[in-house]
């Protein structure tokens, strides 16, 4: 449903801000939903816990992408502050940056333990404080 959506979007020929804000917001669902895949896809727990992290810097973009969709409808974007728009942007990339080095680092899951590969992927992880920083991020902004 949401490829359908946006291709609707991309194929139509009136692009305006609000447009634009929705096409980054579908593209991020895609992006989070292939992320998803790969967790039930893979079998090796190197890549399992990957694309674990990689999750949760996709649902945090996806929270960005959210919040910059109802700015852009409310035509509020530009006035949102500097220090809110470091905030919000900084924390989906410094998560994504954890993310990328979580197999040599454990900056977003502590204690990560596959219990079950096949059929279904079925982990135990336990969370660092920043992963619970970012969870919290999601929630205040989807909230808002």
């Amino acid at each position: 449903m949401t490829a359908i959506v946006l291709g609707f979007l991309l194929r139509g020929r009136q692009r305006n801000d609000f447009t634009r804000a929705s096409i980054v917001f579908y593209i991020s669902v895609i992006a989070w939903i292939l992320v998803e895949m790969a967790v039930f896809s893979l079998r090796s727990p190197v890549a399992i816990k990957l694309m674990i992290n990689l999750k949760q810097a996709a649902i945090a973009w996806n929270a960005v992408a959210l919040l910059y969709m109802i700015l852009e409808f409310y035509h509020r974007k530009n006035r949102l502050p500097l220090w809110a728009k470091v905030v919000v942007l900084g924390i989906p990339a410094a998560t994504t940056v954890m993310a990328v080095l979580s197999p040599a680092f454990d900056f977003l899951t502590a204690g990560y333990t596959p219990v079950q590969t096949a059929p279904i992927v079925e982990a135990l992880y336990t969370g660092t404080p920043w992963f619970f920083v970012n969870m919290a991020f999601c929630q205040v902004v989807i909230s808002l």
